[in-house]
């Protein structure tokens, strides 16, 4: 969907004065949602229900690469604000420190002054982030790898870029984002998600906490080798006839590479089992029929996923 900032305003408007709907969808739309067990989401029918300074809030921020969004109304007030943005949303995971809801709120601190209530100055105490220390390229060089996000199952690598660590998310689209070390083995993704780094130890590869508390995630590096024999066997010719492309699996250097008709080469690396992770075509799973023969793979990304190509049979 493609639209403006005065479009916006005006589908806000249509719930004060509806034209398109009815009353009662509109007002379902904005009623908290029943769940099982007797309490109520703060999600209405594709609308947030909240607070901001004493008043009521309704509305819904987005974002992805490159563009942030936020509209908010004001009901009780009949007053509603709207902001596109064309740089990331850091609260939608992008990499820039622009916050939609931020711009929203201000500008409500302008025009409903008068209804909003006082800014409680001890939510405001919050210790200044740590300050950005440096680390040699050997320093960071240590850290680097692809690892395994425990619990998901999808791969990270993380690798060192002119002086700066990196992660990388193939699931994803291929972006890399920037890490800032504040310690030997302490780092900030985006200025507020802290990432500790800890060394191999015997019998315990390196690995990576993401996190605080009980939402703190642990990556794990990545050991898996297929042997030579198990490489030879994905060589060949895949087709997708849903996308009408043919893919075809080389091995140059030990390293498994797919190749494209009129693109760039794609390494992959092994992940596990009969899965290989690279750019453009995220997570490649093989699969093996009964007698252990491979007979394709699925491409797998965060919006494409489960892309079949079956293996071609070669020509005598």
């Amino acid at each position: 969907m493609q639209s403006t900032v005065g479009d916006l305003l005006l589908w806000a408007q249509n719930f004060d004065t509806p034209r398109v709907g009815t009353p009662a969808t509109l007002a379902a739309m904005q009623k908290p949602t029943a769940l099982i067990g007797g309490k109520t989401s703060t999600y209405g029918f594709g609308l947030g229900i909240g607070r901001y300074r004493g008043l009521q809030t309704i509305g819904h921020n987005g974002g992805d690469y490159g563009i942030a969004a936020n509209v908010v109304r004001y009901p009780e007030q009949r007053f509603a604000v709207a902001v596109l943005c064309n740089i990331d949303s850091y609260v939608m995971g992008g990499t820039t420190t622009i916050n939609p809801d931020a711009l929203t709120n201000s500008i409500a601190d302008i025009y409903l002054e008068d209804a909003l209530s006082p800014i409680d100055a001890s939510s405001n105490t919050a210790l200044p982030p740590p300050t950005p220390v440096k680390l040699s390229d050997e320093e960071l060089s240590t850290k680097t790898g692809l690892y395994r996000i425990a619990g998901r199952d999808l791969p990270v690598l993380i690798s060192v870029s002119h002086g700066t660590l990196m992660l990388r998310s193939y699931y994803q689209d291929d972006t890399d984002f920037e890490v800032t070390p504040v310690g030997a083995n302490r780092f900030l993704f985006q200025g507020r998600v802290p990432l500790e780094f800890v060394p191999a130890t015997t019998g315990r590869p390196k690995e990576w906490h993401v996190g605080e508390g009980k939402d703190q995630a642990l990556w794990q590096l990545v050991t898996f080798a297929p042997s030579a024999t198990d490489l030879q066997s994905y060589i060949g010719d895949y087709r997708s006839e849903e996308i009408s492309v043919t893919y075809t699996i080389v091995e140059r250097g030990s390293v498994l590479i797919i190749e494209n008709p009129g693109r760039a080469d794609i390494p992959v690396q092994p992940f596990s089992k009969d899965v290989f992770v690279g750019d453009s075509v995220g997570i490649v799973k093989f699969s093996r029929d009964p007698r252990g023969l491979l007979t394709g793979f699925t491409v797998n990304r965060e919006n494409d996923r489960g892309v079949r190509f079956d293996r071609m049979k070669r020509a005598d």
